[in-house]
């Protein structure tokens, strides 16, 4: 009997102790914590930078005007021997978007456009994509192809639509099937990195094909034939989709 005895009171001795255990546990998570602090956050903020200072819409291309126009693309091309077309490339006053505008130009005609993308946050950023819009078109608007012509989209006037770097896209203003200029962003590519305080150069070339009539433009009155937008989407570094 003492031996049975001294069983249950060990037994009783084990149930106190989980008990008394138990009641910690129950204790330390039934425990409110009120912290207080101050979060800040990263910022995003990449804008198109003047590569010389001026006022907006007045920064030239390589393709001065005063010189004869350019036989290829590049920063500083061979030329022709004739003085015809010109080109300039005009920053948007907040930098959220580029302007390139081409006049008096022909099939063949070359023309680059050249412009600084700085990160002005305090987080490192990619490039995602770019979009593209034609300022004013004709009633009926405009298509474009990123294909070398086997499909085309078409698009209403003064809409941005996307438009992925190392494309050439096709235009075609009058909406004939000829493609009357193509545009291709060389650089940045997709992915392209910018630590905080850095920049990459944007290269925009455009060719004016053989489907461009002569004396053609979409905006009345105006010394450009053709005139076109360009803006980046920029993320956060770790929110880029490949």
């Amino acid at each position: 009997m003492k031996m049975k005895f001294g069983k249950i009171g060990l037994l009783f001795l084990v149930l106190t102790l989980v008990l008394a255990s138990m009641g910690v546990g129950y204790a330390m998570w039934d425990k409110t914590l009120d912290i207080s602090g101050t979060v800040n956050t990263g910022e995003v903020d990449v804008i198109f930078l003047p590569f010389e200072p001026g006022p907006p819409y007045e920064i030239t291309t390589t393709n001065d005007p005063r010189d004869n126009d350019p036989a290829e693309f590049g920063r500083d091309p061979l030329r022709r021997g004739k003085d015809v077309g010109d080109s300039s490339l005009g920053v948007a006053p907040d930098g959220s978007n580029v302007i390139l505008l081409v006049h008096n130009s022909y099939p063949c005609y070359y023309t680059t456009g050249w412009a600084p993308i700085q990160n002005n946050g305090t987080v490192p950023v990619k490039i995602q994509g770019f979009e593209m819009k034609i300022k004013a078109g004709s009633v009926s608007g405009w298509k474009y192809s990123d294909d070398d012509g086997a499909t085309w989209t078409e698009v209403l006037p003064d809409t941005w639509v996307p438009y992925a770097a190392c494309t050439t896209r096709l235009v075609d203003l009058d909406k004939d099937g000829d493609a009357d200029y193509s545009v291709h962003i060389v650089n940045p590519a997709k992915g392209t990195q910018i630590d905080p305080d850095g920049y990459v150069w944007m290269d925009i070339d455009v060719h004016i094909e053989q489907g461009a009539e002569q004396g053609q433009g979409w905006i009345q009155q105006a010394d450009y034939s053709y005139v076109f937008f360009i803006r980046m989407q920029a993320v956060q570094w770790n929110e880029f989709t490949p």
